[in-house]
């Protein structure tokens, strides 16, 4: 399991005045490589424990800069093969540098969350237009998975959920992230029912796709003109595996700013777009079986933006793959 260890944490790296000299000369060559020139100082800069991003002026615009931990290294081939698959959905970067993980995109404006635009007819249109785009990606699962997507299909469901279990019960009991002894039983309580939705899950008429991992309004940018398709971004956190586990992250978000009638519509709207391959009832069935087998999934993503931290942000970070696994144990309907 790609875990994102690191022999220190990436963060402390990517503030240094080296890294980002580094950082900001590779930005200012990539561009002047595509005939963008004037790239100045770094404008404004993030960084986390999973990766950095930095802002610098051009004569293009704004351009961002964004270095990937080694568990998001896929990132940049994952956005250029998209890009080139469906221009009209991703917007295809300046220049990737894959074995880095790094990325120079131009700025495409604000997202839907800056703009104000996350009414409830805006997120039906964002999951209905996600539903075909998987749909349109399942077909071209080869070249997807080429770039270094990670692997979650239902068949290497329990052999993920086996290493995570025992790469997180061996870290030291004072350590954030640690599965202690009774939480391991919940786990094993809950592998008969694993099992099962395993076997629905592998014989479904829904074929695995990518599920993006992080679909909120923060990751959207706002349409520039009516009626364009919306164009999703962020892929670090995307997977290849069903994909009604894109569901989890809007539903998380609807319930805390629009309640459940809102969940309920979204869900329609999105499953809408599968009516023609199964029943509602199949299709339900499947969005509750995927509400809990996402848990795997994003444990694994958080253990690897977490898995090197500083003390700070293991205060901030440290509990969520543990608390993610967890969820796999929560039978309560979705």
């Amino acid at each position: 399991m790609a875990s994102g260890v690191a022999p220190h944490p990436l963060s402390a790296t990517w503030a240094s005045t080296a890294w980002r000299a580094e950082a900001t000369q590779w930005a200012r060559s990539a561009a002047a490589a595509r005939g963008i020139g004037g790239v100045g100082t770094v404008e404004q800069s993030r960084v986390r424990p999973w990766s950095a991003q930095l802002v610098l002026p051009s004569d293009a615009g704004r351009l961002w800069f964004k270095a990937n931990g080694p568990h998001m290294v896929h990132e940049p081939a994952l956005v250029r093969t998209l890009a080139r698959l469906f221009p009209d959905r991703v917007r295809e970067p300046v220049a990737v540098d894959s074995d880095r993980g790094w990325m120079l995109s131009v700025d495409e404006g604000p997202t839907l969350e800056a703009a104000g635009d996350v009414d409830l007819s805006t997120w039906l249109a964002i999951v209905t237009e996600a539903a075909a785009l998987q749909r349109q990606v399942s077909g071209h699962g080869e070249a997807v998975v080429a770039s270094g997507l990670p692997d979650l299909r239902a068949e290497r469901l329990l052999v993920v959920l086996d290493v995570l279990v025992e790469t997180l019960s061996a870290l030291p009991e004072r350590h954030p992230t640690h599965l202690d002894a009774s939480s391991r039983e919940l786990i094993d309580a809950a592998r008969p029912w694993l099992s099962d939705a395993i076997d629905v899950l592998r014989g479904s008429p829904v074929p695995p796709s990518l599920q993006h991992g992080d679909l909120h309004p923060n990751n959207v940018f706002a349409r520039r003109e009516p009626g364009a398709p919306y164009r999703v971004f962020d892929f670090g956190d995307a997977q290849w595996a069903h994909p009604f586990e894109l569901l989890v992250v809007p539903t998380r978000w609807l319930l805390h700013s629009h309640g459940v009638s809102a969940v309920d519509a979204v869900r329609a709207a999105y499953l809408q777009v599968f009516t023609d391959v199964a029943s509602r009832a199949e299709l339900e069935q499947l969005v509750a079986i995927t509400a809990r087998t996402h848990a795997i999934g994003r444990s694994l993503t958080w253990w690897g933006a977490t898995a090197a931290m500083t003390a700070e942000e293991s205060r901030d970070y440290g509990p969520a793959a543990r608390a993610a696994l967890m969820q796999l144990t929560d039978s309560r309907p979705s």
